[in-house]
């Protein structure tokens, strides 16, 4: 039989698993945002979005004809 403090630990070690899980994407964020922000003031680009890479892909690939002619001339970029 587990012992409680066993119990306490895993449960514990689970919530901080599900947390880091759930941070990931707000710093993957924070990071384009960021990138975005630093490219724009210095003047390296005039139009830029933080976008996930999921987020891209539905755009550039749906119905919108802005968005797909958008798609077709964007350069993307990777945090460093």
């Amino acid at each position: 039989m587990t012992s409680l403090p066993a119990l306490r630990e895993r449960k514990r070690k689970a919530r901080l698993t599900a947390l880091r899980r759930g941070l990931e994407p707000v710093l993957r964020q924070r990071a384009a945002s960021a990138l975005a922000d630093d490219l724009l003031a210095a003047g390296l680009a005039y139009d830029v979005l933080a976008l996930s890479q999921e987020r891209w892909r539905q755009l550039r690939e749906g119905e919108d004809p802005y968005w797909r002619a958008i798609g077709a001339d964007a350069i993307r970029l990777d945090p460093l």
